[in-house]
């Protein structure tokens, strides 16, 4: 609620989705209430933004059995990007892109041959490969302040 208040404070109108009512997930069995993105529907976002609003996905799917899963917030993106038909799927990171071995952002990443990488950054390079492979035009990948490869 903390983004909701303050989007409102800055002169937005958000609209919090986190019902449900955007994505549905299978669950991955051997992790609990835990899915991946088996479909997504892009109407609440489409009728947030034809009222001006301010569209907030949680990472949350409900399963066939109406129950709430954690799902991957980059795979949610990635999804809602691609459902959406976006030109550009834009990533926000604590760093300032994908970095070589020497520390250096690498400028430009191909979907079909990107680099190998650890950490959080690979949960997110993976989901902009499926972004890119189901039809987004770019993924970016920065801090906010720094948006580059």
């Amino acid at each position: 609620d903390d983004l909701v208040d303050r989007l409102a404070e800055l002169g937005a109108d958000p609209a919090p989705l986190r019902r449900g009512e955007v994505v549905r997930g299978r669950r991955l069995d051997e992790l609990g209430l835990v899915g991946r993105v088996a479909s997504v529907d892009v109407g609440p976002i489409e009728r947030a933004w034809a009222a001006g609003r301010v569209p907030l996905l949680a990472p949350l799917a409900l399963d066939e059995g109406g129950r709430f899963l954690n799902v991957n917030a980059d795979d949610v993106a990635a999804a809602v990007a691609a459902a959406l038909g976006a030109e550009e799927l834009v990533f926000l990171s604590d760093v300032e892109g994908v970095l070589d071995a020497s520390g250096a952002v690498i400028p430009e990443i191909r979907a079909t041959a990107p680099p190998a990488v650890s950490g959080g950054m690979g949960p997110k390079l993976a989901a902009s490969v499926q972004a890119v492979e189901a039809g987004v035009g770019r993924v970016r990948i920065g801090t906010g302040t720094t948006v580059t490869a």
